[in-house]
Order: C-alpha cells, then structure tokens, then sequence
C-alpha cells in the first residue's frame, strides 16, 4: 500500500504581503511570502531592537547596518524571486522610520494569517 502525501514543490504562495518599492519614478510591487522560522526570527530581533532605539536604549545610527540585514532578508523572500540588498534601500532613501514601518506591516500581516480561518 502507497500513501501519497502532499507535494510541497507546487505550493501555492497566495499568502503574501504586498509592498511598492522604489521611487516615484520607479518602483515595483513586491510580494513577500509567509516566513521561514529563520527569517521570522530576524524579524522578531529586528523588532526588538526598533523597540530599543525608541526608548533610547540603543542608538538606531549603531544598529542600522543590522536592521536593513534583517528586513532585506525578510523582504528577499518573494514570489518574484528579487533580491533585495542594503545598498538599493539605502539608494532609494528607505531609512529608520521606514523599517519601522515595514516591521508593523509585517507583524500585522502575521498576526492576519494566525488569526485567519483556514
């Protein structure tokens, strides 16, 4: 007897965040996929430490370095298969406040699929 278990090659990534990158000249919708325990983990650190610059424990000018290594990877993982790097946020002027930004979006896009009915 043969049991066929589900085929985890052909998942269907429509769960994603949605996020426009760029300039208003030139920006591109990117769709981020549900996190790996590695990348929700980075996010989790990332968020504690957006956390520790606003209430002055750590200097953001210090950590920042950190915190766009966290988001890139998180924001690397896409449906279109786009990396994105440090430097490309930091050219098109994606700054603290904006990490902290992406990092509310991001939690409430996880708390939306832990709460959603499946």
């Amino acid at each position: 007897m043969e049991m066929r278990g589900t085929d985890f090659t052909k998942r269907n990534h429509r769960d994603t965040l949605v996020i426009t990158l760029g300039t208003e000249e030139d920006h591109f919708d990117l769709h981020i996929m549900v996190p790996t325990k590695g990348i929700y983990d980075d996010m989790e650190h990332a968020a504690g430490l957006v956390d520790a610059v606003m209430e002055r424990s750590v200097n953001g000018a210090e950590c920042i370095d950190e915190l766009y290594a966290h988001v890139t990877r998180a924001m690397s993982f896409n449906t279109e298969g786009r990396e994105i790097t440090a430097e490309y946020l930091n050219e098109i002027g994606f700054d603290f406040v904006d990490i902290a930004a992406f990092l509310g979006d991001y939690t409430q896009f996880l708390l939306l699929l832990a709460t959603s009915k499946n």
